[in-house]
């Protein structure tokens, strides 16, 4: 089974891993990728509820097979470096 990593990457830290999400449905399934995209972005804002952070805005966008979440304010901005997507 795959997995897609998110990891944690602020201004002075390395990436640190935060979630996996599993390739596979509860019923053994393969997730679409907007499925994958979708509880990734649930992830993220959990995340940074939990550190009482308020996203204002969120980028997206691929790197070398890695999908990067941008999120942020004007005073923060922390990225997230999700797994490779499938094409």
């Amino acid at each position: 089974m795959k997995t897609h990593t998110l990891k944690f990457k602020g201004y002075h830290g390395r990436p640190k891993k935060i979630a996996e999400i599993r390739d596979l449905n509860e019923a053994g399934q393969p997730k679409s990728d907007q499925d994958i995209l979708d509880e990734a972005f649930l992830l993220i804002h959990a995340f940074c509820a939990e550190r009482n952070f308020k996203i204002y805005y969120t980028r997206t966008w691929n790197h070398n097979g890695v999908t990067i979440f941008d999120v942020g304010s004007h005073t923060f901005a922390k990225n997230i470096l999700g797994g490779k997507m499938r094409k």
